[in-house]
């Protein structure tokens, strides 16, 4: 590591500095892509297929919509039960 931090084009110090800060930042990166990944399914869910029109509907009440396909009806169509997944 000494050669590495020797190698690095700062100051001895500043590059030690560098690493730690740059050590500290994959937690905010990962923290940040966790949500961006989660609030995209979320927006995800929000639509639903109209087989009427074949488009994606953007539909804000999911669970209360008669129409909107959910896992559960999906499965048991299927023959799945709900702890299989």
């Amino acid at each position: 590591m000494e050669q590495f931090v020797k190698g690095l084009p700062y100051p001895y110090e500043e590059a030690c500095k560098e690493i730690v800060r740059r050590r500290n930042s994959y937690e905010s990166a990962d923290k940040l892509v966790r949500h961006a990944i989660h609030a995209a399914l979320q927006l995800l869910r929000t639509y639903h297929f109209d087989r009427q029109n074949g488009i994606l509907v953007n539909c804000k009440k999911r669970s209360e919509c008669s129409i909107h396909l959910a896992w559960k009806q999906y499965k048991s169509k299927l023959g799945v039960e709900d702890t299989d997944y």
